[in-house]
């Protein structure tokens, strides 16, 4: 039972620090005598079930074995970061992402 709390409360610890976004894709429903794809389809691509992949926008995808999909971002990112004197700096390319003080960005937060 201990761990059991133990985990919710790391759970609601990062929940409460991070700033994160996430959504499910429901598989869609099959018409009568169509037979179900072998993945997942998502923006017009089929992929494996059980397979992952990160999007153009940096979204972290997986295909469950239902069909749906699950896509969340990885920032990370401490909402309680003083945003007057630091900034969020993401690059798309490479899907990383730094908290830098606007006075010196060499400086993380």
């Amino acid at each position: 039972m201990k761990y059991l709390v133990a985990a919710v409360l790391c759970v609601g610890f990062v929940l409460a620090v991070c700033d994160a976004s996430c959504f499910l894709q429901s598989p869609p429903e099959l018409k009568p005598g169509q037979k179900p794809k072998r993945g997942c389809d998502f923006e017009g691509k089929l992929h494996k079930f059980g397979s992952k992949w990160i999007t153009e926008d940096c979204m972290h995808c997986s295909c469950r074995s239902d069909g749906s999909v699950a896509c969340c971002t990885k920032l990370g990112l401490p909402m309680d970061f003083d945003r007057n004197r630091y900034e969020y700096i993401e690059d798309k390319k490479t899907c990383t992402w730094r908290v830098a003080s606007k006075e010196d960005p060499t400086k993380d937060y």
